[in-house]
């Protein structure tokens, strides 16, 4: 059993503030909202980005979420890119409505033999662990926020890689995925770091609706850190149970048709990457 719970983030935004130690730093200065901001801020500037690109991908998650009982963030009818733009900024481009739920939460997953999962699953689907990878770096000033993204960016991508090779799987298999898009910017960068398009053309599978239920490769299917809500320690854990609970049928009416591969992602300050593919026995 893995369990996780935290109460909320803010107390650890709290501790990032005060910096470390008696000599001041960007990190101890910064809010993570002005870090991605600033980033967000690079990536229109190297690839005309626009801000709506950012809006559309915070709306699709909060429309995600909608259809997520879970979630902390429950709009009462559909969100658009324009609503999203229309909430108070925090953050050039990042708006409220960009950035993650900070509260609490909790999530448990459990791993068990086949024997005993055959046992339990009373005729359900089984969901084996395809591939599991972790790859670190010893922190070093600044590494929490190099990029766009939590940690170097190349630590995405280095570990998505390991993980296709174990499955023995292609990232044009996945049917879902779930990252750690605390802001838009994240998203659209993991797009590209996941291998699912070529550098630079994350803005195009926004604008094709690819990300979306019902499109090639939904991300964020449960609303993601920015609408199912970042608690912090269980963050992890939640896309462990939406993508198990999308491979087994069983999410409602925010189900991927034909759900059988799922790839979860998340980062660590400091930094570390954690990805695993699920996927559905036939």
């Amino acid at each position: 059993m893995a369990l996780g719970w935290d109460g909320s983030l803010r107390s650890r935004v709290a501790s990032m503030m005060r910096g470390r130690g008696s000599t001041p730093s960007v990190e101890g200065m910064l809010l993570p909202a002005a870090f991605f901001a600033m980033w967000a801020v690079r990536r229109m500037h190297e690839h005309g980005t626009s801000v709506e690109t950012f809006a559309k991908i915070a709306a699709k998650n909060w429309n995600h979420a909608r259809l997520n009982p879970m979630a902390e963030r429950q709009a009462d009818r559909q969100i658009s890119p324009q609503q999203v733009l229309a909430a108070p900024m925090v953050a050039y481009p990042h708006t409220a409505m960009m950035a993650c739920g900070a509260g609490g939460g909790a999530a448990c997953a459990i791993v068990a033999s086949r024997e005993v999962a055959e046992r339990l699953a009373v005729g359900r689907p089984l969901v084996r662990v395809s591939a599991s990878q972790m790859q670190s770096e010893h922190y070093t000033e600044g590494h929490i926020f190099l990029g766009a993204v939590v940690g170097p960016a190349e630590l995405t991508r280095t570990t998505a890689r390991l993980a296709y090779e174990e499955a023995g799987r292609g990232p044009e298999e996945l049917s879902l995925v779930q990252v750690h898009d605390a802001f838009p910017i994240e998203e659209l960068m993991y797009y590209e770091l996941l291998d699912l398009c070529a550098d630079g053309e994350g803005d195009k599978l926004v604008e094709e609706g690819a990300t979306a239920i019902g499109g090639r490769v939904p991300f964020s299917t449960d609303g993601g850190l920015i609408a199912r809500g970042h608690p912090g320690g269980p963050t992890g854990l939640a896309q462990i149970w939406e993508i198990t609970q999308q491979l087994r049928g069983e999410s409602g009416k925010r189900q991927v048709a034909g759900a059988k591969l799922g790839l979860a992602h998340m980062m660590g300050a400091g930094s570390v990457c954690v990805i695993h593919i699920l996927e559905r026995e036939s």
